[in-house]
């Protein structure tokens, strides 16, 4: 009988942003909470405060340690505890919780943080929408808890020259310097404008028409796979695109230093790769050497931009998640809620991962593939009837999942389609509690197991559509 590990977890999640309502179906009905919006910043005598279940103390700690001192949160609601005192509920971590307020100081945009009543936190602040390219004497600019450079570092480094930003608030420094809060590497923050410069209306722009193959073909034996049109954006994959591999491009796009770059897709991932060091494919069209605005009236889908993010909320043993998702503006685009469930020692609701324009998720035991650009269901399978742990998903180029249940069924292939391919219950007494996938070349998958760290090679090839393999 396999051993049951028990999975603690806590996230109270009492608001929707935006202009979403409040489900009253995730509300604790004991308090009243207010509509709230913005910054604070942790600095507690006891050097941190308790991330809670609820406004008050008399709720549990949702986690065993403290958000220590520094720590800047969010504030999206606040309730009054039964002894008058105000709370906030926050996200830190991925767990949504309450604060106590009288152990933080809100955070204001004068160079100065003072213990005050909540208010505003961009008070001062413009909203604007363009971007910014860092361009400072020093080779980088700091990212910084507030518009000046009074304000606490957030990162270890500098982001470095080159890099592309997105500004959507600006605020003066006290010495009357602009500074632009952005995001970078999933960390929000400040910058200084002066150390910055705007990228013109002309860079970045996209053209949707061609349609050629070109053949990587770089000094470095390889060309990287990435997440936008520029070095400034993080590799999509562990290793290069090897030199000589043919690539279609469908989309151009013009980085902020005015190389051209190319949108493909390789091993199922869709990315941006450098139109510099590749070797145009005989009897194909050339690359562009301009870029053209794209044809009036066409239309392409911004799926390939969004950003989604996953939650968990747990409250009075019932667990729920949440999915959303965010245009390339941080804007929000759509909300996903699953249904409730009744919470067990493993997650009733987990993130499986997302492969091209779905993301999947597992809800119940039920796969449900939703679609990046809507996040409506495209199909649901509810022959799983497992709960995954992370790591134990896994796709292969054509989008056919692989995934494991803790608890079984050691292994379950869906199609791209949402059609059954495969479940199998148990590969023996031996393999048990299957926890990490890894999808080879010669379409095998690797299995690890948790107990007794056993593995397992398995072929999948039947299922991958390049040979005749067997599983079992």
């Amino acid at each position: 009988m396999k051993r049951i590990c028990t999975i603690l977890t806590a996230a109270v999640f009492s608001v929707l942003l935006f202009s979403f309502a409040v489900r009253g179906d995730v509300m604790i009905d004991t308090y009243i909470p207010q509509r709230a919006d913005y910054d604070i910043v942790v600095s507690a005598p006891d050097g941190g405060v308790n991330l809670r279940y609820g406004p008050g103390t008399e709720y549990g700690k949702i986690l065993p340690d403290m958000i220590p001192n520094g720590v800047v949160l969010h504030v999206m609601q606040e309730a009054e505890a039964d002894n008058g005192n105000l709370w906030g509920n926050v996200n830190y971590s991925g767990y949504y919780g309450w604060v106590a307020l009288t152990q933080c100081t809100v955070i204001t945009n004068t160079g100065s943080s003072e213990p005050s009543s909540p208010a505003p936190a961009y008070k001062t602040a413009n909203h604007v929408d363009y971007t910014i390219q860092v361009s400072a004497p020093d080779g980088g600019v700091n990212l910084r808890k507030g518009a000046g450079t009074e304000y606490e570092k957030l990162i270890d480094h500098m982001i470095p020259n080159g890099v592309l930003l997105h500004v959507f608030f600006e605020d003066v420094a006290a010495n009357g310097n602009s500074w632009g809060f952005v995001k970078y590497d999933s960390v929000w923050g400040w910058v200084a404008l002066t150390q910055c410069s705007r990228v013109s209306a002309g860079t970045g722009t996209v053209d949707r028409t061609p349609d050629y193959s070109v053949k990587a073909s770089s000094p470095d034996g390889g060309i990287n796979l990435r997440g936008g049109p520029g070095v400034e954006y993080s590799p999509l994959l562990s290793h290069m695109i090897q030199n000589g591999t043919v690539l279609e491009i469908r989309e151009e796009a013009v980085a902020g230093n005015g190389r051209y770059w190319g949108k493909t897709t390789y091993e199922g991932i869709d990315g941006y790769v450098t139109l510099v060091e590749i070797e145009p494919v005989a009897g194909k069209k050339a690359a562009s050497t301009t870029a053209r605005k794209p044809e009036e009236g066409s239309r392409t889908s911004s799926a390939a931009e969004a950003d989604i993010e996953f939650s968990r909320s747990i409250e009075n043993s019932q667990e729920k998640g949440y999915v959303f998702c965010y245009n390339s503006k941080g804007k929000l685009k759509w909300i996903y809620e699953t249904g409730k469930y009744e919470s067990t020692e493993l997650f009733r609701v987990t993130d499986i991962g997302r492969f091209q324009d779905r993301y999947y998720i597992c809800e119940g035991g039920t796969i449900v593939a939703l679609s990046v650009e809507t996040g409506k269901p495209l199909w649901k399978n509810g022959e799983f009837a497992g709960s995954n742990a992370d790591g134990a998903a896994v796709f292969d180029k054509k989008g056919t999942l692989f995934i494991s249940g803790y608890y079984g069924p050691d292994l379950f292939i869906v199609s791209g389609s949402g059609k059954t391919l495969l479940r199998m219950d148990s590969f023996g007494d031996e393999y048990i509690w299957p926890y990490s996938l890894t999808l080879r070349e010669d379409d095998t998958i690797d299995i690890l197991f948790g107990m007794n760290e056993n593995s397992l090679n398995v072929d999948v090839s039947a299922y991958t559509g390049t040979g005749s393999g067997a599983v079992g």
